[in-house]
């Protein structure tokens, strides 16, 4: 649960953070409207929480699996 609230939640965080700078930018500096003035380079992406939360994600899984292994060879020995 917290790779998923962290993969999640970092990537909707970065996708707020980038509108909100963006909108303040636009009022700030008095663009035209339309989407001439937006630029890709204005979005931040924190790579270290997404590759954080695929790690927890990838080790919850093995451990689940772990543990349904665990639990066949307790019942047959």
């Amino acid at each position: 649960m917290l790779g998923w609230l962290l993969t999640l939640g970092g990537l909707a965080a970065s996708i707020i953070e980038s509108a909100a700078k963006i909108m303040i930018f636009t009022r700030v500096v008095n663009y035209p409207p339309g989407p001439t003035w937006f630029e890709p380079a204005q979005i931040d992406f924190s790579f270290t929480t997404l590759i954080a939360g695929l790690i927890l994600i990838t080790v919850a899984r093995v451990m689940t699996l772990g543990a349904k292994m665990q639990e066949e060879l307790d019942a047959t020995v």
